[in-house]
């Protein structure tokens, strides 16, 4: 536990703000157990922040107990007693668009050398809007002093509003989170999803293990860095995965996270290579919830009769809020692929409705 946190007394106004946007955070990311996503702040890096940021300072009661709930809320109570489990269910409608809603072949013809295969026009790809509602369950349960077990389900099901075509989505994540000493963990997660649609299924199923350290600097900034490995499967194509990462609180407010990825040769398969994945959120912006994504990723090692095959992938998205209804998510893909066919740009857009929790 930091050390002891006066009450009754006010906070420095030069770092209200700030406390102020830590405090918002907090709120978001724990008073519900939130679906475990690769760009949102881990909820310990916020709890260190806030920590950091009060510790030793003279500060309201209000303040004080908001502390002492968001120290207890990642396992580290302070009466030496396990936290009760915090469940979330929550329901929520959605629309998006889609460039392949019934997980189609590409349109045109595929040229190999001299030789061209024309596909079957029933097989090809479809786009247009779906309507859809999805699910989220979460459990939070706590085995020790700073550890915990993060479980999360969700389903989304949505249908073509011009079509008979359907996505089906499921995932389920479990993540065991662990405190060792002096805010380092390790952490064990397993990781399955599966995506169906009239035409193709997509399979993923991940167990990786990592290790962290939250630590600050000295110009007031707190960082999260990760190593670890996995073992991904993916539609059945089974690599070992090497990944690092590194999530920061600024002290204008703002946060960033990366993450580099890197996969080992899987013969005569396209696989990853390579992959960044980036994020930055902006809230002190007019925009409610404003975050900035990028993504970029080679594979490599495929062949199609006995042409070899290669991807590169990039993306960039926009997500914010339009309202406390409201939450939008615009962006852009390009796929750039030595079999032309393969070629593909699109752009896309989700409107996700606010979420009623039971």
């Amino acid at each position: 536990m930091p050390e002891a946190i006066r009450s009754n007394t006010k906070i420095k106004q030069k770092n209200k703000i700030f406390i102020d946007i830590l405090g918002a955070y907090l709120f978001l990311a724990l008073s519900i157990v939130a679906p475990s996503t690769l760009y949102a702040i881990d909820d310990r890096l916020l709890v260190y922040s806030y920590i950091k940021k009060l510790e030793g300072k003279v500060v309201p009661e209000q303040t004080a107990n908001q502390l002492i709930r968001s120290f207890a809320s990642v396992g580290f109570s302070s009466k030496n007693i396990l936290e009760e489990p915090k469940r979330n269910l929550s329901v929520f409608p959605f629309i998006n668009y889609s460039s392949n809603l019934n997980g189609g072949n590409p349109k045109g013809a595929l040229q190999l050398g001299n030789a061209t295969y024309t596909s079957n026009s029933l097989l090809e790809k479809r786009s247009g809007l779906l309507a859809g509602l999805g699910a989220n369950a979460s459990l939070r349960s706590y085995t020790g002093y700073g550890k915990y077990i993060d479980t999360q389900g969700s389903l989304a099901i949505s249908k073509s509003l011009e079509s008979d075509d359907y996505i089906l989505f499921t995932l389920v994540n479990a993540c065991s989170k662990n405190h060792l000493k002096n805010w380092w963990f390790i952490d064990v997660c397993a990781h399955t999803q599966n995506e169906k649609k009239e035409i193709s299924t997509f399979e993923d199923q991940t167990v990786n293990l990592s290790f962290a350290k939250i630590f600050d600097d000295d110009v007031g900034s707190f960082h999260l860095i990760r190593g670890g490995i996995s073992r991904n499967s993916e539609n059945n194509i089974d690599q070992n995965q090497h990944f690092f990462a590194l999530q920061s609180i600024w002290p204008n407010g703002y946060s960033t996270s990366i993450q580099l990825t890197f996969g080992e040769d899987v013969p005569n398969q396209l696989s990853l290579k390579n992959k960044v994945d980036a994020e930055v959120r902006l809230p002190q912006f007019k925009i409610d919830n404003l975050s900035l994504q990028l993504s970029y990723e080679q594979k490599d090692g495929g062949f199609l009769l006995g042409f070899p095959r290669d991807d590169q992938q990039s993306a960039i998205s926009l997500a914010f809020s339009l309202n406390e209804n409201i939450g939008i998510s615009v962006g852009y893909s390009n796929v750039d692929s030595s079999i032309d066919y393969y070629d593909q740009s699109s752009p896309f857009i989700s409107i996700n409705f606010k979420q009623i929790s039971f």
